[in-house]
């Protein structure tokens, strides 16, 4: 599942011979290329790449990693900036600028920069990529069920959530009925759901055990390149100090520059993190995801993890802290800039924390939760799956949160209450044990 946003990157030395390759093969044999003597006396003093050096990386990079297979180029253009010299170490970065649904197109920026950090080369590519649409009818061997109505959907997610493909989900409680999301094309819900199902869901299969169909379709299709996020190999950046003692998976991580990684900390697949970060001892980054669905026959079935961690800029996670992993594609786990997570922290699948929040020793914050910005979370302190808490909220130490937290509240106690009233109603208990 390709997002605005996305980004891969390559990097590659200027060699001599690939110089001379793209000579072979394109016919330029202009001697500022391949003569040190002629080169040495043009205004650039030395040899330099064709311009197709920096074309065919990305060229490379759209058709292989992102979009990837099956990419159409419709037009490039691009600006030459600096010129590139035999021996420079290029990288070359293509993100996701814009994705029009409709028509399957993705406009992408192309920057190549030199050892320097200088601009080489900048432009845009406009890319065509026909999503692999899937049919529910090919998975009933997969869903134990029957298919109403056929449909058409991209990936997997629940009912409520927001996405921007269209999508398969499944209903039980008919009390999200109302809140289904628009996007929704297909459904596997129970038999008395089907009458009151909106008429923009195509696809319709019944079942008596909804979302056991679900997990099951989702971990069938965990091998289905048309659902998973794109693969790749692992990018690490510059001035990266990781132990030897890390764990870093081979594949689908993407480290940025400066970054610190402790000895015995793992980061697992499907994890992005950014810039000047420090991740100390003993941590897991995109561990497993607790989901799991208990059948009418006592099975307890677990879903893969598909979705990614997204780790911001300047972001400090001390020891023994866990950050979850998420099981569909289209989920995000998030730290934004400046997050600082103490030691022995656990931030749930899905929940994202706003930028510069400080989150002290063995909080425990469950899956889905929006933490926004300059948030404090006490020591110890317990949030429920699915609740909000809104900028510069305050949880005390120890509380346990059950309800949103208000812009700028401070909520304190188990369960925790608003702390002006926590005060006041332990001094009235305290006041009545001595009478």
């Amino acid at each position: 599942m390709i997002r605005v946003g996305d980004f891969y990157i390559s990097k590659k030395v200027v060699l001599d011979e690939t110089v001379r390759a793209i000579a072979a093969v394109s016919g330029d044999i202009n001697p500022v290329h391949l003569d040190d003597a002629y080169a040495q006396n043009t205004i650039f003093g030395g040899r330099i790449a064709h311009g197709l050096f920096c074309l065919n990386e990305i060229s490379m990079i759209l058709g292989n990693y992102l979009p990837g297979p099956g990419s159409i180029l419709l037009s490039q253009e691009f600006k030459y900036i600096k010129p590139v010299f035999i021996g420079d170490k290029i990288e070359t970065k293509v993100i996701v600028d814009k994705i029009i649904e409709d028509k399957d197109i993705y406009i992408l920026n192309t920057i190549c920069f030199n050892q320097n950090g200088q601009i080489v080369l900048s432009g845009t590519s406009k890319i065509m990529r026909k999503n692999k649409r899937m049919k529910l009818s090919d998975f009933m061997n997969v869903i134990d069920g029957v298919l109403i109505n056929d449909g058409e959907f991209e990936t997997l997610e629940y009912c409520t959530a927001y996405c921007e493909k269209g999508f398969l989900t499944f209903l039980e409680d008919l009390k999200y009925l109302n809140k289904i999301n628009g996007n929704v094309k297909c459904i596997i819900t129970t038999k008395n759901a089907v009458d009151k199902l909106p008429e923009y869901i195509q696809g319709i299969v019944v079942a008596e055990e909804p979302k056991k169909c679900f997990v099951e379709l989702h971990n069938y299709l965990a091998n289905n390149n048309a659902y998973c996020n794109p693969q790749f190999k692992t990018i690490i950046g510059e001035n990266c100090n990781i132990s030897p003692l890390a764990c870093i998976a081979e594949e689908n991580v993407v480290i940025g520059n400066n970054v610190y990684i402790a000895p015995f900390t793992v980061i697992k697949e499907n994890v992005s993190i950014g810039n000047n970060c420090n991740i100390y001892e003993n941590c897991v980054i995109g561990g497993k995801s607790f989901n799991f669905v208990k059948t009418k026959d006592g099975r307890m079935i677990g879903m893969a993890d598909l979705g990614r961690v997204v780790i911001e800029d300047n972001v400090d996670i001390c020891s023994f802290c866990h950050v979850a992993g998420c099981p569909l594609p289209t989920d995000v786990t998030k730290l934004e800039e400046n997050v600082k997570l103490d030691a022995m922290v656990h931030i749930g699948h899905g929940t994202k924390i706003g930028e510069r929040t400080e989150i002290p020793a063995g909080a425990q914050i469950a899956g889905n939760c929006i933490i926004g910005k300059d948030v404090w979370i006490g020591v110890n302190a317990t949030i429920a799956n699915r609740l909000h808490i809104e900028d510069k909220g305050r949880v005390s130490l120890g509380a346990v949160v059950t309800k949103n937290v208000e812009a700028g509240q401070t909520v304190t106690g188990n369960f925790a209450v608003d702390h002006s009233r926590f005060i006041k109603e332990l001094k009235i208990a305290n006041s009545n044990a001595y009478q």
